[in-house]
């Protein structure tokens, strides 16, 4: 009997306990809207576990509502986004305020495509790519209703006086477990008209609120899932060294990724290197991803390194879709443990993926402890290009030099070659690439020893109308 009572008293505790466990610590949260109205005021939180959904934002006239955060004027921690998703598991264990976060919205313009909102300087672009960053919804996105496009337009070039820039469009999800359009990423339509945005820089990779994100994307744009067009982006340094903690990580000089790019160029400077075996590191000169690309040009230098794998591309790093009347001059270099993949047009791309009327000169290098593919425009394994569409019409320079050193891999050529006599004559690019004078100006080359002199190469035709 006596056996019996401690069996009972010991099933007793352990129920007790398991109870005790079970019960996990909830908190009040106070919403203070900082001169706002209309929105939620107080939520029952319960610790580690994310911030509840449908509760509703306040609303100030004349300003965009950007979250919610532990301290005013959007400084702390931030636990709910611009839309009231989650931005974050609660970890705080006491009842606190949370205040939030307004921009102000003075931009000229409706954001339709007649009168599209516009950015005049350097306030405005910053101003823009914080309300992206916040997590609003400008247009097209499955998620919601807004079943339309919002305009944003360049109305002068801006120079961003060398500053550390935050990329429009973190790319990080909101509310982890939600689908991926959830992402905060540009949706709508940005045209550069004609003008540059210049003179910054991108040195951090992990300074987004703390957030343990698994992929950062580095350029002007970050994540984009709209359309950009009419746009330079010039004096740029792109130099990250990213912690061990960051899988992987995508840059281009206009965008780290893209859906679809229209006469852009960017002109700069790309190193990136990974730490993490099992990620790695990827980036073109104007985009790290995209699935589509037409009329654009780089000239930048670009590196990769990784513990893991590595793709460099001199215009994209990778390409879904297509890419056509295009060309890059700079020189790629890719370092990969495992793999890696470097190509003077592009790093890699799917089987799919339609290329012609493009050309690259830049010299390529590819160097791997197991296996590494190096090529004049791309260097997709022999596998893939059993499947894949071939490049139509397209060339590299003579000149060009292919470095591969690895185990296994091989030296791909997929163009044919050209002369510098040919790079020189303005009938190359009209009556052999077939490109059209509505979207080119050849009127002004310069090509010696692989490379262009300084304004000595082809031109988008809004480059003159500026």
């Amino acid at each position: 009997m006596k056996k019996l009572r401690i069996i009972g008293f010991m099933i007793f505790v352990g129920l007790l306990f398991a109870t005790m466990l079970s019960c996990t610590p909830t908190y009040t949260v106070t919403l203070d809207p900082q001169g706002g109205s209309g929105g939620t005021e107080k939520i029952e939180v319960t610790l580690d576990e994310h911030m509840p959904l449908r509760k509703i934002a306040p609303e100030l006239d004349g300003y965009i509502f950007a979250g919610y955060y532990t301290k005013p004027e959007g400084e702390g921690t931030r636990y709910y986004t611009a839309l009231m998703w989650s931005a974050r598991k609660w970890n705080i264990k006491k009842d606190i305020t949370l205040y939030a976060r307004w921009i102000e919205f003075d931009f000229v313009g409706d954001g339709s495509e007649e009168n599209p909102y516009l950015i005049f300087d350097k306030k405005d672009l910053i101003t823009f790519a914080e309300i992206v960053n916040s997590g609003r919804v400008f247009g097209q996105n499955r998620m919601h209703d807004d079943d339309y496009i919002i305009y944003w337009a360049l109305a002068d070039n801006v120079d961003l006086d060398g500053m550390e820039w935050t990329p429009i469009g973190t790319g990080i999800s909101s509310y982890e477990g939600m689908p991926h359009n959830s992402i905060e990423t540009f949706w709508g339509a940005f045209d550069g008209n004609g003008y540059e945005v210049s003179n910054f820089k991108i040195t951090k990779s992990n300074d987004l609120g703390g957030l343990n994100i698994s992929t950062f994307y580095a350029g002007l744009f970050g994540h984009n899932s709209g359309s950009i067009r009419n746009l330079g982006i010039i004096d740029f340094d792109i130099n990250i060294i990213a912690p061990r903690s960051l899988r992987s990580i995508i840059g281009g000089g206009l965008a780290g990724r893209a859906n679809s790019i229209r006469n852009c160029y960017a002109i700069g400077n790309i190193n990136i290197e990974s730490n993490n075996s099992t990620g790695g590191a990827s980036a073109g000169g104007l985009v790290g991803s995209t699935r589509s690309i037409r009329n654009c040009y780089a000239i930048v230098n670009v590196s990769t390194k990784s513990t893991g794998s590595a793709g460099s591309g001199g215009l994209v790093g990778g390409i879904a879709n297509q890419v056509l009347n295009c060309y890059a001059t700079g020189n790629v270099t890719a370092m990969g443990a495992i793999w890696c993949r470097a190509g003077g047009l592009f790093g890699g791309r799917s089987t799919s993926t339609i290329i012609s009327n493009c050309f690259a000169t830049g010299n390529v290098t590819a160097i791997s402890d197991q296996s590494a593919f190096a090529g004049d425009l791309g260097s997709n394994s022999e596998i893939d290009r059993q499947y894949a569409n071939p490049p139509i019409n397209c060339y590299h320079y003579e000149g060009q030099t292919i470095v591969r050193q690895a185990p296994e891999g091989e030296i791909v050529n997929l163009s044919r070659s050209c002369l510098e006599s040919n790079f020189n004559n303005p009938n190359f690019y009209w009556n052999t690439l077939e490109w059209e004078t509505t979207d080119w100006i050849i009127d002004d080359l310069d090509f010696v020893d692989g490379k262009y002199a300084q304004g000595k190469h082809p031109k988008l035709r809004f480059q003159n109308s500026q």
